[in-house]
């Protein structure tokens, strides 16, 4: 009996150091693939800090953009009521000046 627990033991033991052993090897296999994904990440942050100011810049071109078109579309609704209303006194201005020549016309007859 004695010697089966022996055996037992020494069993469990070389387990033990196969098992140790096969850490050690997956750790030393696995670090450089470790430092070269922390590397990237590094460079993955450094190119969304850069993007990130890229997309504010132009999300402040877009804003002024839009601040410019909407001060056109001011004026040229501006510009569509004043045409509005000079076409409307041109047309009084006419009938004005028919009026005038009608009356002026009658005076004569």
């Amino acid at each position: 009996m004695t010697m089966l627990l022996v055996c037992v033991i020494l069993v469990a033991a070389g387990y033990a150091i196969v098992i140790t052993r096969q850490y050690y090897a997956f750790a030393e296999e696995i670090q450089p693939r470790i430092a070269q994904l922390e590397k990237k990440a590094v460079n993955l942050g450094k190119t969304i800090a850069s993007e990130t100011r890229t997309l504010v810049a132009l999300q402040e071109r877009v804003g002024q953009g839009k601040e410019a078109m909407q001060a056109l579309q001011r004026e040229v609704v501006t510009l569509e009521q004043e045409t509005k209303e000079a076409v409307e006194k041109e047309s009084q201005l006419e009938m004005d000046l028919y009026k005038q020549d009608f009356k002026l016309s009658k005076r004569r007859s």
